[in-house]
């Protein structure tokens, strides 16, 4: 389990789990405030990414192969994304899960967040 890495800090940092072959799932705390570039490239059997409430930045290819990625539940508001490739080659059935209307349509609205809402399904989760 990797909370007890997010202890105390606030943010992942740049290869911080970079082609990581265990991890399966991950909730990101609302403590962490920026995941850097590449932190977790090529983690292909994560399945589902919690993304806390505190994180307002996402660094570019963050998520970038994590093939297996078939759910992200999404915080209140949009991060920044570094670029339009923090979520590239995904599976192509992944789902984004907001919590209210009014988020989606923040994501919807929210600078190179257009392509990803273009790209995968993004619903209100309930």
């Amino acid at each position: 389990m990797l909370n007890k890495y997010f202890e105390g800090i606030t943010k992942i940092c740049s290869y911080a789990f970079y082609c990581c072959r265990s991890i399966e799932k991950v909730t990101i705390p609302s403590n962490i405030k920026d995941i850097e570039s590449l932190a977790f490239y090529g983690c292909n059997k994560m399945k589902s990414v919690a993304i806390g409430d505190g994180v307002v930045s996402i660094g570019d290819n963050a998520f970038e192969w994590c093939s297996g990625l078939t759910s992200v539940y999404l915080p209140d508001f949009p991060p920044a994304l570094a670029d339009a490739d923090v979520f590239v080659n995904i599976k192509s059935g992944c789902v984004f899960y907001c919590k209210t209307q009014e988020s989606l349509d923040a994501y919807k609205a929210a600078e190179n967040w257009s392509t990803v809402t273009g790209t995968y399904s993004f619903v209100v989760e309930t």
